[in-house]
């Protein structure tokens, strides 16, 4: 059943930040969501790195009221909980003589749980990639209809196959994985590539993502698919710490993880072997491909689409 719950949005500054979060930890309220216009402008200006993609809507933080905002289940206690914040929002008010911390008002709204944790998987649903793969949610029946069946529960890792960067990958690794091949998946997340790339052929894998619950991720999608024996995969950074060389070598990442990773790719490539880059605005395509060529790479297939891009380049000049 639904749980019901009220959004407390609390109003104040960027300065009253620290002390508003730590003023509702001590009455019982550790956890809350901050948004804050002066953070998200330090964001817009690269203070956190390059980002290449922002949903358009973001850009309304950039006027926003700072808020901390907290959940609270509406059960008995909603009340007592609500007065409590307004006598510590009282307090606070008391002691901020200069005004620093804003107007350190709240507005009350009433929200729905539709089983958060779940209710995503209304939007998954079994998708055709490339010539050969048919991406199914584990809790769906699948039809083959004579593609290889890869099951799927993602979770909280990133890759379905309905998002575009992971699709052609998808794609590049249906032309590109030969039998017995050995690939490197670098951001592994849910480990949708890692094991495409087995069930289409390849010998064995090592998976790698800076993210502990994607490893966690993978892991099991390796099980649902009957391929663990083939399969590892490792909680790191990029590609730090690996030594092997490798047949296939694919990134789904954003642009700048990519160049990142360039000094480590010619090292851990096989001789004639393929990297695959996905995960790339347009307009940044030509300074990947620059880099890498630079590593001596030479870049062959190049597929586009909605403003995304995937690069595969090759290890031996002659191969395209």
């Amino acid at each position: 059943m639904n749980q019901a719950w009220i959004q407390v949005d609390i109003y104040t500054t960027t300065e009253g930040v620290d002390l508003l979060g730590s003023a509702l930890s001590d009455i019982g309220h550790p956890s809350f969501l901050v948004t804050d216009a002066d953070d998200f402008k330090s964001f817009l200006d690269g203070k956190y790195g390059a980002w290449d993609y922002y949903h358009c809507d973001m850009l309304s933080l950039s006027e926003a009221e700072t808020t901390v905002t907290v959940y609270i289940p509406h059960t008995t206690q909603v009340q007592e909980n609500l007065t409590a914040i307004r006598a510590m929002l009282s307090r606070l008010k008391a002691s901020d003589y200069a005004g620093e911390f804003g107007r350190l008002e709240y507005s009350v709204s009433s929200i729905i749980d539709e089983d958060w944790a779940n209710s995503w998987k209304k939007h998954f649903k079994p998708i055709g990639v490339g010539k050969k793969l048919l991406i199914c949610p584990s809790w769906e029946h699948c039809c083959s209809e004579g593609r290889i069946v890869l099951r799927l529960d993602p979770g909280m890792a990133f890759g379905t196959g309905a998002d575009v960067t992971t699709r052609l990958c998808l794609e590049a690794l249906d032309d590109a994985v030969e039998d017995g091949c050995s690939i490197l998946d670098v951001g592994s997340g849910s480990g949708i590539l890692a094991i495409a790339a087995l069930l289409l052929g390849a010998g064995s894998v090592l998976g790698v993502d800076v993210d502990s619950v994607a490893v966690e991720s993978a892991v099991c999608n390796a099980e649902l698919n009957n391929v663990s024996d083939r399969c590892k995969f490792i909680c790191g950074d990029l590609a730090v710490g690996v030594t092997e060389t490798y047949d296939i070598i694919c990134a789904n990442l954003s642009a700048d993880a990519i160049l990142a990773l360039a000094p480590d790719s010619r090292r851990l490539l096989a001789p004639e072997g393929l990297l695959i880059l996905s995960g790339i605005k347009e307009n940044r395509a030509r300074e990947v491909t620059d880099v890498y060529s630079q590593q001596g790479l030479a870049p062959g297939v190049l597929k586009e689409d909605k403003g995304w891009v995937c690069i595969v380049l090759s290890n031996c000049v002659d191969r395209y």
